[in-house]
């Protein structure tokens, strides 16, 4: 996994640190670069960016709305949502359209990952291990790569 560090880091080296973790998340999860062109546009935003034909478009929560975390496109690669939330301390995201996901939290200060919580759905094809432990390892190689 990556180095993590305590040090706080500067917003855009922050940001920086999570494109590049998402970068290399794409293999598993394609939805993965999309996210991170979100995130290169706004930062580790708090609330909802979704795909346009001109680009990408953000919006905060609405004040009725519980702010959310969740992955969204039509026909499962079409114009694609994001709801992430960022509480000040923790940015949080989540990749993949299909049945198969992942739950990611990165630390503000540095960039790090420090949760990372899979789909325990059977897989055939996105997953190569069946257990939660297993599929955060997976994760993991791919961070260290």
């Amino acid at each position: 996994m990556e180095k993590v560090t305590t040090k706080q880091l500067p917003d855009e080296e922050v940001k920086n640190q999570v494109i590049k973790s998402l970068i290399k998340l794409r293999r598993k999860f394609g939805s993965a670069y999309e996210l991170s062109q979100a995130v290169k546009k706004f930062g580790l935003f708090n609330g909802v960016v979704e795909y346009c034909e001109d680009g990408y478009d953000f919006r905060p929560f609405y004040d009725d709305e519980t702010p959310y975390v969740g992955a969204y496109a039509e026909e499962g690669w079409a114009f694609p949502t994001f709801g992430c939330i960022n509480d000040g301390k923790f940015w949080m995201c989540k990749l993949g359209f299909g049945i198969h996901k992942v739950n990611l939290t990165f630390n503000n200060k540095t960039g790090a990952i420090v949760k990372i919580v899979p789909d325990n759905t059977n897989s055939q094809l996105c997953w190569d291990n069946n257990t939660i432990r297993g599929r955060i390892a997976e994760i993991r190689a791919l961070l260290e790569e």
